[in-house]
């Protein structure tokens, strides 16, 4: 038997299955790197939110750009560390509310999401990792909800040892 579709409103369907299959996608840029100590530096960028296409403009933290940290305030919300330029080399978010202390020769796991204004943000990782651990770290249930209803996507991790001058990854 030959299958039927039914064609109703067929722009609404194919917005619906663009949102519903590829939610965010990068066209090209936004490619991540280190510049400076720890700074980072994000090429400007064209995406796609839905059936939305966007730009972001380039970001230098050795410069004039800057990001904004968040970690678990313990309490159910976050806290915010404004007007940042540089990754943090010695802490990760532990839940408990204020930031804990990476173990010596440990690495943390910095992640990097990129607003639809250009404005950067990074979530503290939760782990106090071994190098491959970092590697296979998974992205952190817990975040801002703001920060990913509409606003920012996830666009890299950036992996870096406890005290280190550059990044590893």
């Amino acid at each position: 038997a030959e299958r039927q579709y039914i064609i109703d409103d067929h722009s609404a369907q194919m917005i619906r299955r663009q949102i519903e299959t590829t939610p965010f996608a990068r066209v090209s840029g936004g490619i991540i790197s280190e510049t400076g100590a720890l700074n980072i530096a994000i090429t400007a960028g064209v995406w796609w939110e839905g059936v939305q296409r966007f730009t972001t403009s380039a970001i230098d933290t050795s410069a004039a750009s800057t990001f904004a940290y968040y970690y678990d305030d313990g309490a159910g919300g976050f806290t915010k560390i404004s007007a940042q330029t540089a990754i943090n080399v010695t802490q990760y978010d532990d839940g408990s509310g204020s930031l804990a202390t990476l173990a010596t020769s440990k690495y943390g796991v910095h992640w990097v999401y990129i607003g639809i204004d250009s404005d950067v943000y990074m979530i503290f990782g939760t782990g106090s990792y071994g190098l491959a651990q970092a590697e296979l770290s998974t992205i952190p249930t817990n975040v801002p909800g703001w920060l990913l209803n509409g606003h920012a996507r996830l666009v890299g991790k950036i992996i870096v040892q406890k005290n280190a001058s550059t990044f590893s990854f």
